[in-house]
């Protein structure tokens, strides 16, 4: 399983209609207006994320040039944002553009994040970034997310396979999909009981690395994160960022192992979705 990463311009108030207690209601301004108004935020909004994220990509041996990256953003988010607080599905909310700035800021800085650091990663990215919220509640229909009604707290709606869908990090006794693709997780020192795609299950305690367990392939109980050693049947923290040698996916912070050569791939930077690999 790859973990997700999600760009964070996704939760500021431009309103269609502003009052003042002494001159009352104020003209409504145009759909136009708005648009404008959320695309210029936004695009500014692109610049500093893709220069927070510069060092990173560099780090990464990734290419990186500021203006492609700052346009990918604008196209990719900024246009569909402003396009959907334009029309009425969704509101816009600059208190949140630092808050999410910062969080964005710590996860380039972390730049190559294990399990655990991603999960607070995204806790915090989850938790600041509510600059667009849409309109659309969970279960409706959506072709992108910023039309999506965002849940508070350490939770984010997206759009998946054309449905608004919140994902989040369940606690213990929740129920909770195999962890594949975009969908919510256990929190920290759990897992899902879950063993095939489709499945369901439920979050249990997680067997503490050092602790014995069940020396069967990719057996879920030590928590993503952790694994299985088949050997010695005891829990380990995954700590191969990409390298010789691995028996099984859980074996490396990437989740993937190349069995053809027994070598864990390496995890994708934090800042993947702001610079292309350099091939």
């Amino acid at each position: 399983m790859r973990p997700g990463r999600v760009l964070g311009f996704l939760l500021l108030a431009a309103s269609a209609c502003e009052s003042d207690e002494a001159t009352g209601p104020q003209p409504v301004s145009s759909s136009a207006d708005i648009r404008q108004r959320v695309l210029d935020s936004c695009e500014a909004f692109a610049e500093r994320l893709c220069q927070s994220a510069q060092p990173c990509c560099e780090a990464s041996g990734r290419a990186f040039d500021l203006t492609t990256c700052r346009d990918d953003v604008v196209a990719d988010v900024c246009a569909p944002a402003a396009d959907a607080v334009a029309a009425g599905f969704a509101s816009y909310h600059e208190e949140a553009v630092e808050p999410c700035l910062a969080a964005h800021a710590v996860s380039h800085e972390t730049c190559t994040a294990d399990w655990s650091e991603l999960l607070e990663l995204r806790r915090g990215i989850w938790s600041a970034c509510k600059v667009i919220q849409g309109t659309s509640a969970p279960g409706r229909g959506c072709t992108s997310s910023v039309t999506c009604s965002q849940p508070e707290g350490a939770s984010v709606a997206r759009c998946v396979a054309g449905r608004c869908r919140a994902l989040e990090l369940l606690a213990e006794g929740a129920e909770c999909p195999y962890p594949n693709g975009e969908v919510s997780v256990c929190d920290a020192g759990l897992y899902c009981t879950a063993r095939e795609r489709d499945e369901i299950g439920v979050c249990a305690p997680a067997t503490a690395p050092g602790d014995a367990c069940d020396p069967v392939a990719l057996n879920p109980e030590c928590g993503l994160g952790s694994y299985c050693d088949l050997e010695a049947g005891v829990c380990r923290s995954a700590q191969n960022y990409g390298g010789p040698s691995c028996e099984q996916a859980t074996e490396c912070v990437s989740f993937e192992c190349d069995r053809i050569i027994g070598e864990c791939v390496p995890p994708l930077p934090t800042v993947a979705e702001l610079c292309p690999q350099v091939l």
